[in-house]
């Protein structure tokens, strides 16, 4: 499977035109990939979150901060939308991918929402979570159907609630707390809001315009969902696709700063020292070090 068909999969989970009835673009749905021993696939941000429950295979996976964690199968880990990403296939693997923008139901916003108290005992650090009894059923079930033609949007639908019942019903809320504590937050609307439009406004003040959020009450929103202003939060988010850029094998400083529109080599070895305490040239060689 290519590169560029493995992305076409993972961002069009459900694509079918035959009946109106068929997922052709929504905000969810299951797919089933096959994908084989050296392929690999990066994107410099997500555009959904993505649950990958890896049934067969080894993957290593960079995620925004996280640098080449290895994942097996009956592991199944979260990626979060806007995430810069980078992911190899290191044997013949077998996944199924859960894609979603927003959690359909009241009910499971509002228990994901709830996990926000424990998060302050989780020390977030990329790690999957077990696959483990009835889930892993629950999951060949998805995969049978998927390879006999079942796709319709109401299949998507039950599914993705029975997915979030079995994980509030066999996982433990710290667990959930660890699993999904990228996307948690007080007000899931607003963090939503924001993933949603932050990449496609050019300036912090186009931003507050289109959340219909006075100022003042958008800043002191944003400081409490996402604990710091909303300008160090965008540098902390250029910083995770920096790093994902400078992690290419081939890539070179001057490239990099072409890309993210640095004007100076000055400016750029400022923003390396306060995000990754190294200089650019020292992190390349860090970086092609562990390659």
């Amino acid at each position: 499977m290519a590169t560029d068909e493995i992305i076409h999969n993972l961002a069009n989970i459900g694509e079918h035109t035959s009946c109106r009835n068929f997922k052709i673009e929504t905000g969810s749905g299951f797919k089933y990939m096959e994908i084989r021993k050296g392929e690999s696939f990066q994107t410099k941000s997500t555009t959904e979150n993505y649950i990958f429950f890896i049934l067969e295979g080894e993957w290593s996976i960079t995620c925004n901060e996280f640098a080449a964690k290895d994942f097996k199968n009956g592991e199944m880990i979260l990626i979060p939308k806007t995430a810069s990403l980078k992911v190899s296939i290191l044997t013949d693997s077998k996944i199924l991918v859960f894609k979603f923008d927003t959690i359909s139901s009241g009910c499971d916003r509002f228990a994901l929402q709830s996990y926000e108290e424990y998060c302050a005992n989780v020390r977030y650090n990329f790690n999957p979570t077990p696959i483990r009894k009835p889930l892993d059923t629950f999951l060949d079930q998805m995969v049978y159907y998927l390879n006999n033609g079942m796709d319709c949007v109401h299949l998507h639908e039950i599914k993705e609630k029975e997915l979030f019942l079995l994980l509030r019903k066999f996982y433990q809320p710290d667990e959930l707390a660890d699993f999904f504590h990228p996307i948690i937050g007080k007000s899931l609307d607003f963090r939503q809001f924001v993933m949603r439009n932050y990449e496609n406004v050019k300036s912090v003040e186009e931003l507050v315009k289109l959340s219909m959020y006075g100022r003042s009450s958008f800043f002191s929103k944003f400081k409490r969902e996402f604990g710091m202003s909303v300008k160090e939060w965008m540098l902390n988010q250029k910083s995770k696709q920096v790093l994902l850029k400078l992690s290419d094998p081939d890539v070179t400083v001057k490239s990099v700063m072409d890309e993210f529109e640095f004007d100076s080599y000055e400016q750029f070895n400022r923003f390396c020292k306060k995000h990754y305490h190294n200089t650019p040239s020292a992190l390349l060689k860090v970086l092609k070090r562990k390659q």
